[in-house]
Formats: structure tokens, sequence, C-alpha cells
């Protein structure tokens, strides 16, 4: 290749217009990428929602969510799909196999399927359906104080509404803001008086409840012209007419009912800071600026302007967040930096460690430009990818300055020094880079939302090194050809007396020889002993290091989860959940920033639970650098998980830590599925009671509870029929009865106001007054008003002068309890389905002082072996963080291996030969010692991105062995005895294989002392330093020994095999003997 050096050396101008260009494309490029603090991947997810106001969960599962499933499970490519069937709503979540790549257009399969479901209740809403992502909010926003609701109100919306209007801000979700509704409770005593059906009051008022065209004046004329003026004041809605009055004017509303105008129920209320308030949550855009967000929505607090009482708070801010990792990754990086080029300084000097280090800004202008285009942000994952390029891109350019170097120091021009110093070592700096590149290209092969988060440190790893490769072959030997030097004493005085260093270096390469021919004489018992203290070592991790999906630091946010008895008021979970608040508020903790308190919702692994008898309290942190001390977050999640021992009132109360990124799933958890749903809910009682006895597992629950105390109505199919009503009817007229849905919706300014209809608190609440209520049935015919909805309801006395059927027919009326059974009962209050089969679920935490997710799971299974074994119709299958990692690890494995055998196919190439390549690739478990002591030192777990470093680090550690191999074959070749190869060769490459390691090393040395600071990064910078740290100082001895082996394999398999033998170990040329020993025969 020194057609390629010797035009770089030629044309100097062109290579240097060509890096500056570079530079600047990349310096432009990173100006306009965004910054976040972890990427948004997509999570080939999607989600299927169907709200069916007023229906229990047994209704939802039967009437909605089983018809959708069906439809749905023809959609090819689907992996998994989960149902859940709950009060008014039944939501399917699919995943599809990671061989779909158009998640988008598999989700309009989706809708396809689900628009072609016709038999849905008529009162359920249409289906919606929407591919599900995790967005986590970049930043909060708190309106608080003890002043009326519309003040707060009117603040969060209107600020809510301006926050929209920032670039990159994709929606503001509003917590604590109550929709705005006139209800008219009715009463039936009245009814029964006046004889009016309910239907007349819903009927009028959804007519009256909007404008209603009446038609235009003239064919030409345009003009609408409004029927009836729409109500929108409770005064308006009293006044609206019913029907005329038989003995004379008109019955209007408020002859019958009672209205209020106000807000509607609160299914989820809220506090912030021990006060009532509007809770804010800002969701930016996939490539939005975290840190620019958080500038301008910050910039929009100052500048607004509330009344006396209100405060405005900002918290949860996750520029802080990115900030922080910048700033912590930007210092590591120039840290490394500095050690890069103090170690290139004093062992090729200050000019040439320049040359090597100019290649920095051409690489990572390379990795920028690939990245915007990849549509990748800066973040904590590609940074650190960044990092991690660091030391090894500058390698290319050590392999090619030293051996310049070298060619100069012999006395060669600069410019001749420059082309035959790039052509000797051209393929043998593209095959390591060619490695390097595959053993982090099949991690692209890791399936699942894991997969798809770090598939980002591969494309910037390549695209680094791709980079790194243009400007070694391109614009380094330019460089050096026009300034690389050696030193002056060296040029100027070739008979002075060595330096110190010299002489010191001098005395390490004679030490190292001695060492070197003493390890190739004892070969055998050397590689013995070498690979026996690995595979003890990894054993030794095995038995003792857990494998957990991420490494965490200080806590930021963490929740206090509560569940009450699923039958508590909303009375009674606010109450507790006031006094979890007040507990929490009483630490007066500098270090606290927010305390958010809800009231009908609460975070669950996967998700959210929702309900009146669930709460949380979210503590938010002040950022790491404002607390009072390292691992301030821990210790008071420490001390809050023992201040509610005492708590009575809830069935469940959880402190747990809350991270963003991708869904870990609960660190133990079994899914028991089946048909029967009681039988399921027994399994999961029987392991939840094993799993309390396990030393280490917390707050151990089951997701089945029964649902609140409801009025159930049993509708007789025939006895409804003789009095021309058929069940659909009387669940639409029990639907009107109880307000399930809002008969209109008008718009007051910016409000749309909802009109409620429904009988008074003390018919809906009484099973006997409800049994007596009465419909109006339209008799044979079954037409007319009276009937509208499929029957009436008169009054409870069960007065019978209802009016008459617009077909002429009297009316007739029966009571509910003629027709239909009431009683009071308790159902499910969710139902779970995964692929299309009931589940039930048993979560668990754990305590990490005390043992891991993995030891938890394997002994909750032998533990649970018999009662497995005796209910064979039982399917009991683990799940959670267990299962994600588990799938994890089968998936990085399954890159470890492919990573593996691109590998060997570069160096079978690059060698010529099918044995030399194993003695590179022994390289790579003497990496693996390194490893493990790194983490037995540090005592971290090992998480799932250190796993990902050590498939990095198969491709590292092989650059110096497949170097050193292929000089040992130069000199080989040139007719060197091969102990003399062998010994000549590695004492040549001890500069550049000890350079090499210690810059790549250097560059993430200070990441891995982050430790605690980088909780995510700081693992895989650890598994790669240490190990190649223990690489380096084993390849030098080992892989001579291990070449000299096959050799000595080689000549006796060739005695008895003959060409087939030297056909794959040949590296391209007849080396099946010595050539001193071919000239003596």
């Amino acid at each position: 290749m020194e057609g390629l050096a010797r035009f770089a050396v030629r044309q100097s101008l062109l290579v240097n217009l060509v890096g500056v260009t570079m530079v600047v494309v990349g310096a432009f490029t990173l100006q306009e990428m965004h910054r976040e603090s972890l990427p948004q991947v997509p999570t080939g997810w999607c989600r299927v929602e169907v709200a069916y106001p007023g229906a229990s969960a047994e209704e939802i599962e039967q009437l909605v969510l089983e018809p959708m499933e069906n439809a749905v499970w023809n959609v090819d490519g689907i992996a998994e799909m989960w149902g859940s069937a709950r009060e008014g709503v039944g939501l399917i979540f699919i995943q599809f196999e990671p061989s779909v790549e158009d998640v988008g257009r598999a989700v309009l399969e989706v809708q396809g399927e689900v628009n072609s479901v016709t038999d849905l209740p008529d009162e359920a809403e249409a289906p919606k359906v929407r591919e599900f992502t995790v967005n986590v909010p970049t930043i909060a926003i708190a309106v608080r104080g003890e002043v009326p609701e519309p003040v707060i109100r009117r603040v969060g919306l209107d600020l809510a509404d301006e926050l929209e209007t920032i670039p990159g801000v994709a929606a503001v979700q509003r917590n604590g803001v109550r929709d705005r509704r006139i209800t008219v409770d009715v009463d039936p005593d009245r009814l029964a008086a006046l004889g009016v059906p309910l239907t007349s009051v819903a009927d009028a008022l959804s007519v009256r409840g909007a404008n209603v065209p009446a038609g235009t004046l003239g064919e030409r004329d345009a003009r609408l012209v409004r029927g009836m003026a729409k109500v929108d004041t409770a005064a308006a809605v009293r006044e609206v007419v019913v029907r005329p009055d038989p003995r004379g004017g008109a019955i209007t509303v408020g002859d019958v009912a009672e209205v209020d105008e106000g807000f509607a129920p609160a299914s989820v209320t809220g506090r912030v800071n021990g006060e009532p308030g509007v809770l804010l949550l800002v969701r930016k855009e996939a490539q939005a600026d975290s840190l620019n967000i958080s500038r301008d929505a910050r910039a929009l607090v100052e500048a607004l302007d509330v009344p006396e009482g209100v405060s405005v708070d900002v918290f949860g801010d996750a520029a802080h967040e990115v900030r922080r990792s910048l700033n912590s990754l930007y210092g590591n990086a120039a840290t490394g930096l500095v050690l890069v080029l103090a170690i290139l300084w004093f062992f090729v000097g200050g000019r040439n460690a320049t040359m090597a280090a100019l290649g920095l800004p051409v690489a990572l202008a390379g990795a920028f430009a690939a990245m915007h285009v990849m549509g990748i942000t800066i973040n904590v994952i590609s940074l650190l990818a960044l990092i991690l390029c660091l030391g090894i891109v500058v390698d290319d350019a050590i392999i090619l300055i030293e051996n310049i170097y070298r060619h100069m120091e012999a006395g060669m021009s600069r410019k001749r020094a420059a082309v035959v110093g790039t052509a000797e070592v051209f393929w043998p700096v593209m095959a390591s880079t060619a490695t390097t590149c595959a053993a982090f290209l099949p991690m692209l092969l890791m399936t699942g939302v894991l997969g798809k988060f770090f598939a980002i440190i591969p494309k910037v790893v390549v695209a680094s090194l791709v980079a790194s490769l243009i400007e070694a072959f391109f614009i380094l030997p330019s460089h050096m050809a026009d300034f690389g030097r050696v030193s002056r004493r060296k040029e100027h005085e070739p008979g002075r007396p060595p330096t110190r260093w010299e002489r010191i270096g001098a005395r390490l390469a004679a030490r190292y020889e001695g060492l070197l021919k003493g390890a190739l004489r004892r070969r055998y018992v050397v590689i013995g002993a070498a690979y026996l203290a690995a595979g003890g070592l990894i054993a030794a991790a095995v038995m003792t290091k857990d494998v957990v999906l991420f490494t965490d630091g200080d806590v930021d946010t963490f929740d206090v989860r509560v569940k009450l008895p699923t039958d508590a008021s909303k009375q009674q979970t606010d109450a507790v959940m006031r006094e979890v608040e007040r507990r929490l508020l009483a630490l007066e903790q500098g270090d606290v920033e927010a305390v958010v308190t809800a009231r009908g919702v609460t975070r669950t692994n996967m998700g959210v639970d929702r309900g009146d008898h669930v709460g949380m309290v979210t503590v938010y942190l002040k950022p790491p650098e404002q607390r009072s001390s390292v691992g301030a977050g821990r210790a008071l999640l420490a001390e809050a998980s023992r201040l509610f021992d005492d708590l009575v009132g809830p069935v469940s109360l959880e402190v747990i830590e809350w991270r963003p990124g991708p869904p870990r799933g609960a660190p133990v958890a079994v899914r028991v599925k089946g048909d029967d749903l009681d039988e399921l809910a027994e399994m999961a009682g029987q392991i939840a009671a094993e799993l309390r006895q396990i030393p280490g597992a917390r707050n151990v629950a089951t997701d089945y509870q029964l649902g609140k105390r409801e009025l159930q109505v049993r509708v007789d199919e025939e006895r409804a029929a003789m009095h021309g009503l058929t069940p659909p009817q009387v669940a639409r007229w029990l639907r009107v009865a109880f307000g399930a849905a809002p008969v209109a919706t008008t718009r007051i300014g910016d409000d749309e106001v909802d009109l409620v209809v429904q009988l008074n608190e003390a018919a809906r609440s009484d099973p006997r007054r409800l049994e007596a209520l009465t419909l109006v049935a339209g008799g044979v015919a079954m037409g007319g008003a009276a009937m509208t909805g499929g029957g009436d309801v008169g009054g409870a006395g069960g007065s019978a002068a209802n009016g008459l059927a617009s077909n002429g027919l009297a009316s007739n009326t029966v009571e509910l309890r003629e027709i239909a059974e009431v009683t009071r009962g308790r159902g499910p209050s969710s139902i779970r389905h995964r692929d299309r089969e009931r589940v039930v679920k048993v979560t668990a935490q754990i305590d990490e002082r005390v043992t891991t997710s993995a030891a938890v799971n394997e002994a909750l299974m032998e533990r649970i072996r018999p009662l497995r074994e005796a209910n064979p119709q039982i399917a009991f299958q683990q799940g959670g963080e267990y299962e994600r990692t588990q799938e994890s690890l089968e998936s990085l494995r399954d890159a470890f291996g492919v990573a593996l055998l691109l590998i060997f196919t570069i160096l079978a190439t690059q060698f010529r030969s099918l044995l030399q390549p194993f003695v590179v690739m022994l390289a790579i478990p003497l990496s693996f010692i390194g490893v493990v002591i790194g983490f037995f030192v540090s005592g971290a777990p090992v998480g799932l991105i250190a796993l990902i470093g050590v498939v990095g680090l198969a491709g590292i550690v092989v650059n110096d062995s497949l170097v050193l191999v292929d000089f040992i074959n130069q000199r080989r070749r040139s007719g060197t005895p091969v102990d003399e190869a062998v010994v000549e060769a590695s004492k040549l490459r001890l500069r550049p294989i000890f350079l090499t390691s210690i810059t790549t090393v250097a560059g993430l040395f200070p990441l891995a002392l982050a430790g605690a600071a980088s909780p995510l990064l700081s693992p895989m910078a650890t598994a790669i330093a240490w190990g190649l740290s223990f690489a380096t100082v084993l390849t030098l001895v080992l892989i001579p020994c291990l070449y000299r082996v096959t050799v000595d394999a080689e000549r006796g398999l060739s005695r008895v095999f003959g060409p087939a033998v030297r056909w794959m170990t040949d590296p391209g040329e007849a080396l099946d003997e010595d050539p001193a020993e071919s000239a003596a025969e």
C-alpha cells in the first residue's frame, strides 16, 4: 500500500485541507446535535385502548378485551400480547418480534384488525391504537397554594399552554386539573309525581347542550340559523323544558332535579409540598434538547405573574442530569486525553505525540457527522462510546508513528520512512481495526428495548474507527513526512552516550528478553499456569458475582407506593396519603427538592395502577452537587423505608427508587397462567407465602385483588322479554341512571363542560330503592319516545302516569325487581391476560444487602416445585427483571459468538492460516483475568453494560497479538530461525504494544475511577481497563509461547498428515520448517 502513502506524502496541501474540512464539519454538526440524559429508543410495542364507562372488569373482559385480542392475534410478527380489563377500560399491549423493522406499519395492521371488530358494545368508545413509547418528563412544574381551586386551575392551564409553545416540547401533561361539569341530580320521587321519564330529562339536555342548526334562509343565502341557543350555566339548565305540563305550562329540569355547576369528581388528586396544586409534566420530542427546554421553561416561570398565595415550583429537571453527565464525561475525556498525550510525549517525543493527538479531532468529527446522520443525540451512552474510542482511535496512529519513528531512528529520511513505515503495517492495522469493529457490531443483534438502547455503542465506535483509519492512512503519513523527527541528540550525536531513560529502557528490554527466553523454554508450563488461573478466576466470579441489568449510583427520585383494600373510599385513601406526606415532610431534609402526593394512581414496575384505593408520594431530591453529602439520596431512602412500619390502613406500602430508562420489571416476578381466575389467585397466594419465607425478599404482592363493593344487577331475560325489554336495553337504562356518560358536552370559553344526568345519591346507593324504581316499556310495539334507550325510569313508588309512545300506544311500567335481581357483591378489580390467557403475577423487591435477584428467583422456583408438579394445568413462568436479564444475557452471548466468528475470519484472511488465528484469539481469555480482578477489587456487581464491555474487549485485546504474530511471520519469511524470530519480533513490538494498551487504559482510567459518579458507565470502563491491562502483560509472554507451541504441533502433525497440515497452518508462505534447518539439510 505504498501508493496511498506516497500520494499522501506528495499532496500535503490536499491532505491538510481534507483534515481541516472534516474537523470544521464535525464542529458545526456538534453544535446542531441535541443533548439529553438517556436516549429515547423505540420500544417495539403497540397500545390499544377501549373505554367503556361504567362497565366492570368482568364485562370489559367479555365484551371488549376478548373480541379485540382475537382480532389482533391475526397480525403477523407478534412476540407477546398483554391484556388488562379493569373498570371502564380495556387495554392491550402488543410487543412485536425483533424482525419487525417497520413498527409503524405493524401498528397500522393492528389498527386495521381493530377496525374489523363490529360487535363491541354501542356505548363503548372508539378504540385508540398507537405506538407505545417511553417518554420520561424532562421537567416538572407545580402550581400550588391554599387558594380557591379555580385560581390554581387557571394559572396552571395558562402556564401549560405557554409551555407547549416552547420549541421541542411534545406535550404537557396536566395533573390535578379537574374538568368542569354541570351535574343534574334527578329526584325519582319528583319524576313519579310529575310522570316524567328520566330519558326525557336526558333527551332535553342532549339537544340543548349544543347549538343545533335549523337550516338556511333561501337558496342563495348561506347564513346559518340556530334553532335553539345552547345552555352553558346551571341557571340555564334549570330552565330547560323537559315537556309540556298537561295541567298547563311546562315542566323544567329544575322541577325534577338539583343542578350543580362545578368540577367533575377527581379520579386523581394531587398535592405538592403539602398544598393543593396542579402538576405539569413537560415531555420533549425525540430529538429535542433537554438543556434548551429547561432554560426556556425556567424563563417562563420567572416571568410569570401569579396571584397572591400561589407558588410555582420547578423540580425533576432532567437538565441537571444531562449537565452533570456531560461535565463528568467531558472532564474524564479531558483527563484521559492529557494522560494519552503525556505517555506519547514521554516515549516518542512531543512532536510525534502531537501528530497522534491531531488524529483525535478528525476521528471525533467523523463520529459526530455519522451520529447526526443516524439520528443519535449527545447522551450518556453515546458519550461513553466516544470516551471508549478516545484511547482506541489513537492506536492506529501509535502503530504507524512508532513504525515510522523506528525507520527514522535507523537513518531513513522522513518522507521515505513515512511511506515505508505506513505500507509495512497497513494490513495489520486494517485487520486490527476490523477485529475491533467485528467485536462491537454484533451488539446490534441484541433484542428488545435494551438491545436498541445499547445499539448506540457499536454505531458510534465503528464510525469513530472508520474515521481514524482515514486519518491514519491518509493524513498522518503526510504530517510525519513534514513534521516528524527523532530526538535531536540521536540526530546530531550518533556517538553520544545513552541518556538515563534510554539506559532504563535498555535494561527493561534486556530483562524482558531474558524473561521471554525462559518462558519459551518452559512454554507448556507457562501456558498451563496462565489458563488455569484464568479458569479459576472466572469460576470464582460465576459463583460469587451476580449479573444485574444496571448498576445504580445515588438515588435521585423515590416513590412511596400505597395500596389500601380495594373497597376503600377516596376519603380513606386520601387520609392515608396525607399521613404519608406528613411524615416525609417532617424529616425536614435539606436535600429534598419536592414532595408530590397523588391519590388515585401509583407507579408499578411496568406501568401504572389506578383506582380510588391506591396512591403514591414521590420525593424528588436536589441535584447531587447540591446535596449535603455523597450518598445522601440512598441514606434518605433507607430512612424513609423505616417511617411507615406502624402505619395503619394499607395492605401494601413500598418505598422504591425510581429511575428513568428502559423498563426493568420487578427483581422477582412469577406469572401464573390458566383459565380459572379463582384457581390462579389461590396459586398466586401460595407462591407469595413461599416468597415471604426467603431471606431478602420484601414487598411481596400479587396483582389479583377483589374490586370495590358494587351493586350487581342480573337481568332475567325471559321476564324482561315479557315486558318488551332486553338485557342491553336495561343496561342502557342503568347507564343513564348512574351517569356513566355525559348526555352532552358544551364549550364555555376554553373549557369543555360535560352535562351529566343521574339519579340522586340516595337512589343510587340503596339497593332497595333501586329495586323499586320503575322502567317504562313501550308495550308490544317497543317504540316511542318514552322508550328512548330501551326503557325509562319512573318514581320509587311506582307511579304509572308516564306519557304516550310516539306510535300512539300507551306505555306500561315495570319495577326493576320484577325483571332483575339487585345484590351487593365484589368482582376482581382487574383481569390480566398474556397471549389471550388469564394470568396473575406475584412480584417482590429484594434487599440487595442480603441477597440477589438471581438467588431469590432460583430459591423460589425450587420451593414451589411441588406446587408446579401438582398443578400441570397451570403454567408457572418467571418474568420481571430476572427474565429480562436472562434474555439480555442470551442476546449478548449470541453477539459474543458472532463476534468471535468474525474475528476469526478476519485473522484467517490476514494470516492465510486456520491455526494462527487461534494463537491471536487465545489472548481473549487472558483479558478475563483482569476483568474479574477489577470487579473483585471494586466490589461492584457485574452489570449488563460491563458484559458489553467484555464483548468489545475481545476485539481490542487481539490487536496487539495480531501485529506481534504478523511481525514474527515477517521475520521468519526473511530467513530468521523461529526462536530468534519470536524473540526479535517481540522486542520490536514491546514499545508499540505497551503504548497502544496504556493509552487505551489511560483514556478510560478516569471513567473507571468515577464509580458512583457515573454508575451506568463506570462498569464498562472498569472491565476494559482492567482486562486490557492484564492482557497486555500476559500477551507479551504468552503469545510468543503459544506461537512456539503451534510450530511444535505443526511439525509433529506434518510428519503424519503432510500437505493437509501445511495448508491449515501456512501463513501464506511455506513455513513448515525453519529456513536454517532446510539449509542444513
